[in-house]
C-alpha cells in the first residue's frame, strides 16, 4: 500500500503544453482556484478536501481502508496510509493510446516504505486480465517502480505495452 499524501489528482484528454505544466507548478499553495484558469479538457479532478469527490467529471470515489485526508498542498490531501480511494467504472477516462496527462502533488515522507516498494500505484486504470504487469493490460496507470516514479501505457491490440520511468523527466 502507498505509504504518504497525495493532492489535487487531475487527469487530462490531453498533453498538457509546457507553459501548462509550468502554470500548474506556479499555481502551487493556490492550487486552480478562481486566480489560476484550470486547463481545457480536463475528465477528472479530485482535490480531496474533506472528500473524495471528482468536482469536474462526476467520477466521486470512496475512501477504503484507513484512508483519510490531512493536510496537504493545497487545502487538504488523501492520506493513503493503510488505505487507498477506489473509483469504480470511471466515466470518460479511457484514452486508448490517445494523448493524456495526469498531475497531482505526492508526498512521500523519509522512510517510508513506499521508497523501496516494487509496485505502488497512484493513479491506476487499467484491466488486468494477465496481472499488474500482464501483456494482456489495457489502459494507463502512474506508480512507484523501485522508488522511482513511473507510467505505464498498454493496448493489446496494437501489441503495445510499456512503462517509462519518469524520475529526472
Amino acid at each position: 500500500t502507498f505509504v504518504g499524501l497525495i493532492d489535487e489528482v487531475e487527469i487530462f484528454g490531453r498533453a498538457l503544453s509546457p507553459q501548462e505544466v509550468q502554470g500548474i507548478s506556479d499555481a502551487r499553495l493556490m492550487g486552480k482556484c478562481g486566480c489560476v484558469k484550470a486547463p481545457s479538457d480536463m475528465g477528472s479532478w479530485w482535490p480531496a478536501d474533506g472528500n473524495a469527490n471528482d468536482i469536474v467529471g462526476g467520477n466521486h470515489g470512496t475512501l477504503v481502508g484507513s484512508a483519510a485526508f490531512a493536510p496537504g498542498m493545497v487545502g487538504d490531501a488523501f492520506n493513503l496510509t493503510g488505505g487507498h480511494v477506489e473509483v469504480l467504472a470511471p466515466v470518460g477516462l479511457d484514452f486508448g493510446t490517445d494523448d493524456l496527462s495526469i498531475d497531482a502533488w505526492i508526498l512521500i515522507p523519509t522512510g517510508s516504505p513506499s521508497l523501496t516498494a516494487t509496485y505502488l500505484p497512484i493513479v491506476d486504470k487499467r484491466d488486468l486480465p494477465g496481472g499488474a504487469f500482464g501483456a494482456q493490460s489495457t489502459g494507463y496507470t502512474l506508480f512507484l517502480y523501485n522508488g522511482n516514479l513511473a507510467f505505464q501505457l498498454g493496448d493489446p491490440t496494437l501489441d503495445f505495452y510499456n512503462y517509462i520511468d519518469l524520475l529526472g523527466a
